[in-house]
């Protein structure tokens, strides 16, 4: 079984680097375009723009390869990218802007400001929208149809938990708080976005959801189809999601929002330090939120930000002053764009490093490339001389990331090697079922769900795949 965790998908180019005070910016740079260019070599990223922000500096900013592959059109600082679920982060700040005022308070309930609402909404406050935090029912599963239509069905539809309760990422969030924005601005909301945020110029930033809209200089998105090949993103945000996703932007206005973020501009400095502020759940724990943004913490540094589409990411290191823009235009090979602005980072300043990245890339790389017992061999050596590094996740994330490339027979080796490594760990068992059974080897399949029953009786998902393949026999 897949199981989230720090080293999933976590990737870095492993080079002999000096210490960063004794870089020059050309080997730094240097440093930062070999490792974009192998993420993009290896997962098939089209184009990409990357900017990079030091203690209020521009850093580093370049452009890579194809906006259009049809065309030939290359990357450059006229090019628009779709953000997707980064647009959320733009929503956010409108809101604080609002705060600021005292348009709104985050303690009011939403029947505040919206009528017509289900009894068991009407206790949701705007705090619980922005942490993702109010248990309500997602509406992008029907953004194909009306608004009117989308709204009366997710009415329907069951609220999870007690606002407060945990945290749960819903668009409704962000749909609620478009609306409630529109109605206390009195403004659409792409206008008053857009000019409370200091975006005014049509050509490099622009509100489109949808892939069949002409907006000029916007990159064409590509993903790959079943057989691996590149073919058009078909992506479709209504209007009324446009506080959830929609955005399109160029990487030096995105560079120039970041600044006014900074400056205090937008925000002022006690308002930002509010709306980065953790949010805390009812039972007292943190949650992965704040008001608005997400949070990871490489190396235990808490950074805030979002991503948007497996494509787009945006991320501030803020206790180290660092600030992050990577976005693109797909991948022919899934992978994490967060990981990867991570180990950017860790080029920069190495605190930001992480041992364990290092050793998942190496390996990764060996058993790429190299026959098994080879790159076995890497393994055990790597494991000799880490003796305090976990490489059971490790182990588990390779072989998935094998299957991502297709490379099946190497994923069900690794998947062998962290059971042999690991008898007693049932996630293992369950990771080794399922890449026998996506090979069709069902009799394996069950025989390794068996096991991770045996170490796990709460393993749902494998006593459902015994069932499905026993009766599939």
């Amino acid at each position: 079984m897949r199981i989230k965790c720090t080293y999933l998908f976590f990737i870095v180019y492993v080079l002999a680097l000096p210490i960063l005070g004794a870089q020059n910016n050309d080997s730094l740079h240097n440093s930062i375009d070999s490792y974009v260019n192998t993420v993009m070599a290896r997962y098939g990223v089209p184009g990409a723009a990357l900017a990079i922000v030091e203690d209020g500096k521009l850093l580093y900013k370049n452009f890579y390869k194809i906006a259009n592959i049809e065309f030939d059109v290359p990357v450059d600082s006229t090019v628009l990218f779709q953000l997707s679920s980064l647009t959320k982060i733009f929503a956010s700040v409108v809101v604080f802007q609002l705060v600021e005022k005292q348009k709104i308070s985050l303690e009011d309930n939403i029947s505040a400001y919206l009528d017509n609402l289900p009894a068991n909404w009407k206790t949701v406050k705007l705090k619980h929208l922005l942490s993702h935090t109010s248990g309500l029912p997602e509406i992008a599963v029907y953004d194909k149809l009306p608004e009117e239509i989308a709204e009366s069905k997710v009415y329907l539809d069951s609220v999870q938990f007690v606002p407060g309760e945990r945290s749960r990422y819903t668009n409704t969030n962000f749909w609620l708080l478009k609306r409630i924005i529109e109605k206390v601005s009195n403004q659409r909301f792409e206008n008053f976005v857009l000019k409370g945020q200091c975006m005014t110029s049509k050509k490099s930033v622009v509100y489109s959801g949808n892939y069949y809209d002409i907006v000029p200089h916007r990159a064409t998105a590509y993903e790959p189809n079943d057989k691996g090949v590149f073919q058009l993103r078909k992506y479709e945000f209504p209007e009324y999601l446009y506080g959830a996703a929609g955005l399109n932007i160029s990487l030096d206005e995105f560079i120039l929002w970041n600044q006014n973020l900074d400056n205090n501009k937008l925000l002022n400095y006690e308002t930002k330090s509010y709306m980065w502020t953790q949010y805390t759940l009812n039972n007292g724990e943190p949650s992965s939120f704040t008001y608005g943004w997400h949070i990871r913490k490489p190396n235990n540094r808490l950074s805030v930000g979002f991503s948007g589409g497996f494509n787009t990411g945006f991320r501030k290191f803020n206790e180290d002053n660092l600030t992050i823009i990577l976005l693109t235009n797909g991948y022919k090979y899934l992978y994490n764009i967060e990981r990867v602005i991570e180990n950017i980072a860790g080029l920069i300043d190495e605190d930001l490093e992480n041992n364990e990245s290092q050793l998942y890339e190496s390996l990764l790389e060996d058993f790429l490339a190299e026959e098994n017992q080879t790159a076995f061999q890497s393994y055990y050596d790597l494991k000799e001389n880490y003796p305090d590094i976990e490489f059971e996740i490790i182990l588990n994330s390779i072989g998935y990331e094998l299957i991502t490339f297709n490379k099946m027979q190497k994923a069900i080796y690794v998947f062998n090697i962290n059971i042999k490594e690991h008898p007693n760990s049932w996630n293992a068992f369950d990771s080794l079922g399922e890449a026998y059974e996506l090979v069709g080897d069902n009799q394996n399949a069950i025989e390794n769900y068996k096991k991770s029953v045996l170490l796990n009786p709460n393993n749902k998902h494998a006593k459902a795949k015994i069932l499905l393949l026993q009766e599939n026999k």
